[in-house]
């Protein structure tokens, strides 16, 4: 099955075969809850909630789940409406991981989300907590934290050769305006929304 033709889209770091598996699961997921909690629902919606989460939400979970409880709450099965309701429950759900995130993770979140070279951003890290918490981090730290972050979604690490030399770059798969929007509301108190304008480490424009 194929809910829409735009599947073939998918970003090429992900096989075509891996996106069907993950639909086929997020699938079967929500028929499940569907038969479980519903008295009624459309099929055809659910495989459009899998496929959409599949291809353009990294397969997760909460997100399909939670788009499948709007849809039955208010009771709209449309595809219009289905790929508006997939939108909010992924606005949702990153935006609660953001808040949930410890504040030297939200830190480096913001950086790599400045500064995709992660040596830029390691400077922009230790630029920011300094004037946070008064102190800085090994660079060790900072890829830990990294890790996490990429464990939890929120980024992917690229190796990618300059030259001579690798160097990792950081591809960021949350909405970075949100992680802006956080970063000001968790520091304001600070007046850290300056802060982080003080310096430019090469960040993208």
């Amino acid at each position: 099955f194929q809910a829409e033709d735009g599947i073939r889209d998918v970003e090429r770091s992900r096989g075509l075969g891996d996106v069907y598996k993950r639909q086929e699961e997020l699938y079967q997921i929500l028929r499940l809850r569907a038969e479980d909690g519903l008295y009624t629902w459309d099929d055809s919606a659910l495989k459009l909630i899998s496929a959409l989460i599949a291809r353009d939400h990294r397969g997760d979970a909460r997100i399909a789940i939670r788009s499948l409880f709007k849809a039955a709450l208010r009771g709209e099965w449309l595809s219009e409406a289905i790929r508006a309701i997939v939108g909010e429950a992924s606005r949702e759900v990153e935006e609660m991981g953001l808040r949930e995130l410890k504040d030297r993770d939200l830190i480096a979140l913001y950086a790599t989300s400045k500064n995709k070279e992660t040596n830029k951003a390691y400077k922009a890290f230790n630029h920011y907590l300094e004037r946070i918490e008064g102190l800085t981090l090994s660079k060790t730290a900072f890829f830990r934290i990294l890790n996490y972050l990429q464990n939890l979604g929120f980024i992917t690490q690229v190796r990618k050769r300059v030259g001579r030399y690798y160097t990792i770059e950081v591809d960021v798969l949350v909405n970075e305006e949100m992680i802006g929007e956080e970063v000001k509301r968790r520091f304001k108190e600070l007046d850290i929304a300056q802060t982080l304008k003080l310096k430019d480490y090469g960040a993208s424009t």
